[in-house]
């Protein structure tokens, strides 16, 4: 929890910081087209201004808001039935896109659901011990095996894993049946 707290401190104190380098400049700026439009005023900061950009200063050698770069915007000179034909053309190629994106998507799903259907097939359903060992039993019975009397044969190691196996793969205690 602390550190939590001791990095959103660390992060506001970062954003306040890059707020107020850029509300700086803004000034800055807003003084020196003031300035241009008056040159009567003087050029040079109060000794005041100086000292609080010293202390405020980035600390870090690039500021992230000079990095953004500035686009030359595209200024079109076309009729307005070229500017409505390249629209359409625009939001047709756009509906391709779209179209392409949602088969794309069917298909996938598609796949999805075939592959659930085929592992379904795959998949046995699950049986309980008894049921399993009891089949065991009456196929070797019907061919005729003899059963292994040592099968029966119980030591501590065998009654001890015996026990572990029906905890685990027995009925939950709330269940049973302790009347025999």
């Amino acid at each position: 929890m602390e550190a939590l707290i001791f990095l959103l401190f660390i992060l506001f104190s970062l954003f306040s910081a890059l707020m107020e380098r850029r509300k700086r400049k803004q000034r800055q700026l807003a003084q020196q087209q003031g300035e241009v439009a008056r040159p009567e005023q003087s050029q040079e900061p109060s000794h005041r201004e100086e000292e609080e950009e010293d202390d405020q200063g980035w600390p870090f050698p690039v500021d992230p808001f000079e990095l953004e770069t500035k686009r030359p915007r595209r200024v079109d000179v076309l009729s307005d039935d070229e500017a409505d034909a390249e629209q359409a053309a625009e939001q047709a190629a756009e509906a391709e896109r779209r179209a392409e994106v949602e088969r794309e998507r069917a298909d996938e799903l598609a796949r999805r659901a075939e592959e659930v259907q085929r592992q379904v097939r795959q998949v046995q359903p699950r049986r309980r011990v008894q049921e399993m060992v009891r089949d065991r039993l009456a196929e070797q019975e019907q061919r005729g095996d003899r059963v292994d009397k040592s099968m029966f044969r119980f030591n501590p190691k065998k009654a001890r894993a015996a026990v572990i196996y029906s905890e685990i793969l027995g009925k939950p205690k709330a269940e049973r049946d302790d009347s025999g």
